[in-house]
């Protein structure tokens, strides 16, 4: 039996063939490059959600205030594949509003990879702002 465990734990060793080759140094500068781009492209994402989101009348009304958590994917493109609720603010209405707003984005410059956002509006004294 023991023959078969010192066999069978010859199969499953590393073949080195299959691992991927190492970095240039080159690519360090590309990830970087990368980085900064995802990094951009997220920032520029919350600036134009941020000029976008508005508090919507009815909750102004009924007095309606909360915190909406919101995913966002944007493909590698910068286009804004879609975005949901996260966290419910308890309002419907300022639910709709935060996921809307984050759609009307559409686009922004390309990240170069495919992004998911996680972000906070907030909707409180009649006004709506992107929260930490």
């Amino acid at each position: 039996m023991a023959d078969n465990q010192d066999e069978h734990r010859a199969d499953d060793a590393w073949d080195d063939t299959l691992l991927p080759p190492a970095p240039d140094e080159d690519d360090s500068e590309s990830r970087s490059d990368d980085v900064t781009a995802m990094e951009k492209a997220g920032a520029e994402f919350k600036e134009r959600l941020a000029e976008t989101l508005a508090y919507p009348e009815a909750a102004r009304r009924l007095g309606k205030s909360g915190s909406v958590g919101l995913v966002v994917l944007l493909e590698a493109s910068g286009r804004v594949a879609g975005a949901r609720v996260a966290a419910s603010s308890g309002s419907a209405i300022l639910d709709k509003a935060a996921r809307e707003a984050a759609l009307a984005v559409a686009e922004v410059s390309a990240p170069g990879v495919a992004l998911e956002l996680s972000l906070r509006a907030v909707f409180a004294a009649g006004a709506a702002s992107l929260g930490p």
